[in-house]
């Protein structure tokens, strides 16, 4: 709830009215809107108090099982703004999990592969549709990798919000470089117009783009080259261009020229390291800060183009290869979309759910967003500390709880673990402090042996006990235990027995462990490469 809309209900209801208002504030994700917890945490009661109130708590979900709901749960009691309440999964015994998926910052690229290869599973080998397997990120650049895998692997997808990857201003403009390039003798076409216009001010030269429009026909016209209708700006006395404007002509054609050079000169040069030296010569990078300033847009586009470097890197192919192998991808692949994963940030998300759901680049700096917060857990060293309770960090991790809570039977989320501080091509490489927070090993151990006790796994009895033996002095678990999913086994002795292993433990302090838990689940990011994924797409419509 924002203002406006707090404003609106009060002159619908005036003094006589009676109101209820149904809402989360553990899900105020839009804040940008201007929504903020403390509507309906205060500003409702305070506004209508001349009424009798009263609060009704709703603390079981039907959506998923006890796993997702208890780490959902142990992440959101980390913010101090909030309504004490709990969060239940309705059917103990309805299978939900979360998986983990790791690896070193060396091999982030194999992150994005693994989930890719989860996914292709659940469609290719268990039948699950398409259509309910999201992948869900803070910031489109996150999306950015996987994508890339999903090309790469003949996995159809639609981006919702946004072009897909390959397709976004700042990456077209990178491969319209080289094609400019390479096309500096050629006659001019519509192509080459369309190149010029959109690279010419990537980064800013101050050129204006209805003098580049003219210029351009007008030399087309004539049957010039490229370099030709370049030249004649700087050189006809008639030009349009002012004495700055010339030199930015004559430094990008020299930049040009460049580019065509190290094509030439290097039958070994790939396109990932080419990519690099335009970005690097260009200052490719900090255009976006003077034109977006120093914030989320900025960060997003400048992460896209990491990401695509890494792509292109790891595909080693030459440099006009990879324009063309790009140029033709299609990330729809044709099919309908029922047969496409979606691909999408959170805050599109909120009220849906989907079966399946992927967040990759679970990271510090993306997850949560710590671009002009201040609030990271680690320092540079990889040294962890207990960050300062603030609005920020709460804002981040309600968008995590909302994304944890999309899923109805798994989450699969992909992290860096390491703890040096940075990748090369990639940037940030520490994992997300949420996913400590989510206290996924003792989660895991409690809530699995009670959903095979619900379904009637006499086995299980024993695990149960050993695990809140061990973890049962954690206060979110317990609290969830006690008021809710013990109440089931009421009638059997292991309630009683269950309530005294509770009751014999001290709470458990919470501390961050440095860099990632050496606890967490894992899954291993090799496996056994899948059959020709186009083909099984191609079969799944038969």
């Amino acid at each position: 709830m924002n203002l406006g809309q707090q404003k609106l209900i009060e002159l619908l209801a005036g003094q006589r009215a009676d109101v209820m208002v149904v809402g989360d504030d553990d899900q105020t994700i839009y804040e940008w809107r201007g929504a903020q917890p403390s509507y309906i945490l205060r500003e409702f009661r305070s506004v209508f108090s001349n009424k009798p109130h009263a609060d009704y708590r709703l603390s079981h979900s039907f959506r998923f099982g006890p796993v997702i709901a208890q780490c959902a749960h142990n992440v959101i009691t980390f913010n101090a703004t909030r309504v004490e309440k709990l969060l239940i999964a309705h059917r103990v015994g309805q299978p939900a999990q979360i998986h983990i998926i790791t690896a070193d910052e060396k091999d982030a690229i194999d992150i994005n592969k693994q989930l890719t290869r989860e996914i292709a599973t659940l469609v290719t080998k268990k039948g699950v549709k398409p259509e309910s397997i999201a992948v869900l990120v803070r910031m489109y650049a996150q999306a950015s990798g996987i994508q890339a895998e999903f090309l790469r692997a003949g996995i159809p997808y639609r981006v919702i919000g946004q072009q897909p990857f390959f397709e976004r201003r700042e990456i077209k403009a990178l491969l319209y470089y080289i094609l400019l390039a390479t096309a500096l003798n050629e006659s001019i076409t519509e192509d080459t117009e369309e190149w010029l216009l959109t690279v010419a001010n990537l980064p800013s030269r101050m050129l204006s783009r209805d003098i580049l429009k003219q210029a351009m026909r007008s030399a087309r016209i004539r049957g010039m080259t490229l370099l030709q209708a370049l030249e004649m700006l700087v050189t006809d006395p008639r030009s349009p261009l002012g004495r700055s404007q010339s030199q930015e002509v004559i430094k990008f054609v020299e930049l040009l020229r460049a580019i065509c050079e190290r094509i030439q000169a290097d039958n070994n040069l790939h396109a990932g390291s080419l990519l690099q030296w335009i970005v690097d010569q260009t200052r490719y990078l900090e255009h976006f800060d003077n034109y977006y300033g120093e914030g989320e847009g900025s960060y997003d586009r400048k992460q896209a183009v990491k990401y695509f470097i890494a792509f292109a890197a790891s595909m080693e192919m030459k440099p006009l290869d990879f324009v063309q192998y790009v140029t033709n991808l299609d990330p729809t692949r044709g099919v309908d979309p029922d047969q496409q994963i979606v691909v999408t940030t959170v805050f599109r998300t909120k009220g849906l759910e989907y079966d399946y759901v992927i967040i990759p680049d679970c990271q510090e700096g993306y997850m949560p967003n710590l671009y002009g917060t201040g609030n990271r857990i680690f320092d540079k060293h990889g040294i962890a500390a207990e960050p300062e309770p603030s609005e920020a960090i709460e804002n981040e991790r309600r968008l995590f709880y909302v994304a944890l809570t999309r899923a109805k039977k798994a989450v699969y989320i992909g992290a860096i673990n390491s703890a040096h501080g940075g990748n090369r091509q990639l940037g940030e490489s520490l994992p997300s402090r949420f996913l400590e927070e989510m206290r996924l090993v003792p989660t895991i151990a409690i809530m699995e042996s009670l959903q095979r006790l619900a379904n009637g796994d006499r086995q299980a009895r024993a695990d149960f006990l050993k695990s809140l033996r061990q973890y049962g002095g954690i206060r979110t678990i317990a609290g969830n235990l006690q008021s809710g999913y013990l109440r089931a086994f009421s009638d059997d002795p292991i309630f009683s027995e269950a309530n005294k292993c509770l009751a014999d433990r001290e709470e458990q302090p919470f501390s961050y462990q440095l860099a990632y838990s050496s606890e967490a689940k894992q899954q291993a990011n090799k496996g056994e490469e899948l059959e020709d994924l186009p083909t099984a797409w191609r079969n799944l419509r038969l």
